[in-house]
C-alpha cells in the first residue's frame, strides 16, 4: 500500500531558533526524505545536488537545492552553474519562499522522492525527482524569466549506499552521501540573461547522449552550516579511464588544530576499490598499518593550472586513496584547474581574501607504480574561510 510523507517549508513560517532534533539515519537508503521535514533550525542545512559533464569536459552543469537560512527571510535557495564550451559562464542562485517534498511509496525510504521549490508569485518552479530504486533522477525548472528545461540520470548502478550511519558521515554529525554515485546524463536546459541595456537573451545548453555525459546525486545534511566550522573545503567528481572519483574533505578550525574530516569513493571499472571515512597529512604513515581506507589531499601550486582566484592561489589537488592494511594498494590523482567556472568571497577584500570557487579540473593518474596514468575530467570546487 502506498503511503504519501509529505515535507512543507515555509521560509516565513518553518524556520526557528530553537534546536530541531533530525530524523534518524536510515542504513541502505538514500535518505532523501528531509532530515527537518516540520521546522528547521537556523543553525542546519539540507542539501540534495545534481550535476552532469560531457566526457570531453567542455560543457557542464550543477544544481544544489538547499534548504538553510543563508537567502532568509526571502526563501530558500537553489544554486544553479552552468559552462560552455566557449567558457561562458552562467551562475545564479533562484529563491523560493517554499519547499515541498513527498516520498510516495510503501515505506518513508522505498518512496519516490519529489522535491519542489516554488512560489505563488508567478507559479514559477523547480524540483527534482528521484525514482524509489534511486535508478533514475531528474531536475526540472519552470522559470520562464531566468531558466528552463531538465536535466536527467539514468543510474551505471555503483554501489554507494551505506551500510551504517558512520559511512555516511564526513565528519560528526555531518553527512555527505552519494545515492546516485554515477549515472548517464543528459540536458536540455534554456538560460535567460539581462543586458545592461535591460534586453533579455538566451542560450541552450544540450547535452546528449551522444556527448557521453555522467553525472551523480548528491545528499548531504547537518546540524551546524560546515561554513562556520571550517577553514578550508574541497569537492570533487571525476572520472579518469576506468576510475570514477568522488571526494568531500574539511579541514576543521584553529581551535581543533585544523583536523581533517573526509568521506571518499574510489572506482573502477564498476567496482568499489577504496571508501575512505578519514583524512590524514601527507606524511602520516600511520595509515600503512590502520585498518580502514584513507585519503591524503594536497593542494597543488606547481605544473599546469589556473591559480585560485582566493588565498592558497593553488592549481589544484592531489589525491592518494589508500586502501586499509600495511599492504594496501593506493592510488594517486592529480586534479588541475583547467577552467575557472564559479566563484565569489567569504571575507572582506585583502592579501588573505578567502571565498568559495568552482572549476572544471583535468585529471590524470592510477595506481601508484603504474606505467602510465589514465586522463579524464571532473567538476571541483571549494570554500575556504578566515581563521
Amino acid at each position: 500500500m502506498a503511503t504519501t510523507f509529505t515535507s512543507v517549508l515555509k521560509v516565513g513560517e518553518s524556520i526557528t531558533s530553537e534546536p530541531v532534533p533530525e530524523s534518524d539515519f536510515i542504513p541502505d537508503s538514500g535518505n532523501l526524505y528531509p532530515k527537518l521535514p516540520e521546522k528547521f533550525s537556523k543553525t542546519a542545512m539540507e542539501l540534495w545536488l545534481f550535476d552532469a559533464m560531457a566526457a570531453d569536459g567542455n560543457t557542464a552543469f550543477t544544481v544544489s537545492f538547499f534548504r538553510d537560512v543563508l537567502a532568509a527571510p526571502a526563501g530558500f535557495r537553489i544554486q544553479v552553474n552552468a559552462i560552455w564550451a566557449d567558457g561562458t559562464i552562467w551562475s545564479n542562485p533562484l529563491i523560493f519562499p517554499e519547499s515541498v517534498i513527498t516520498s510516495e511509496g510503501s515505506d518513508l525510504d522505498l518512496g519516490r522522492v519529489v522535491g519542489v521549490w516554488r512560489t505563488d508569485k508567478d507559479n514559477s518552479k523547480a524540483g527534482f525527482e528521484v525514482a524509489a530504486d534511486l535508478s533514475t533522477a531528474v531536475v526540472t525548472f519552470d522559470i520562464p524569466s531566468k531558466i528552463t528545461g531538465t536535466l536527467t540520470h539514468k543510474s551505471l548502478g555503483y554501489p554507494c549506499l551505506p551500510k551504517t550511519a558512520r559511512e555516511a558521515q564526513m565528519a560528526p554529525d555531518a553527512y555527505w552521501m552519494r545515492p546516485i554515485a554515477i549515472a548517464d546524463a543528459t540536458v536540455d536546459i534554456t538560460f535567460y540573461s539581462k543586458t545592461p541595456e535591460g534586453e533579455t537573451t538566451s542560450r541552450r545548453m544540450i547535452i546528449d547522449k551522444d556527448q557521453q555525459a555522467t553525472g551523480g546525486v548528491d545528499r548531504a545534511w547537518e546540524p551546524m552550516l560546515w561554513t562556520e566550522v571550517i577553514t578550508d573545503s574541497y569537492f570533487l567528481r571525476a572520472k579518469a579511464g576506468p576510475y570514477v572519483m568522488q571526494v568531500m574533505r574539511l579541514v576543521g578550525r584553529p581551535e581543533q588544530n585544523y583536523k581533517l574530516y573526509a568521506t571518499a569513493r574510489l572506482y573502477r571499472d564498476g567496482k568499489l576499490v577504496c571508501v575512505p571515512l578519514r583524512a590524514l597529512q601527507a606524511n602520516d604513515g600511520a595509515a600503512n598499518k590502520a585498518d580502514d581506507d584513507a585519503i591524503v589531499v594536497e593542494k597543488l601550486y606547481e605544473g599546469g593550472g589556473v591559480p585560485a582566484v582566493f588565498r592558497h592561489k593553488n592549481v589544484g589537488y592531489r589525491m592518494e586513496f589508500r586502501s586499509r592494511g600495511p599492504n594496501g594498494q593506493r592510488w594517486s590523482f592529480e586534479a588541475r584547474h583547467h577552467r575557472a567556472w564559479w566563484s565569489g568571497p567569504s571575507s572582506p577584500p585583502g592579501p588573505n581574501t578567502t571565498g568559495y570557487a568552482g572549476f572544471v579540473v583535468s585529471v590524470a593518474g592510477g595506481p601508484i607504480g603504474s606505467a602510465e596514468p589514465f586522463w579524464g575530467w571532473g567538476i571541483a570546487g571549494g570554500v575556504s574561510m578566515p581563521d
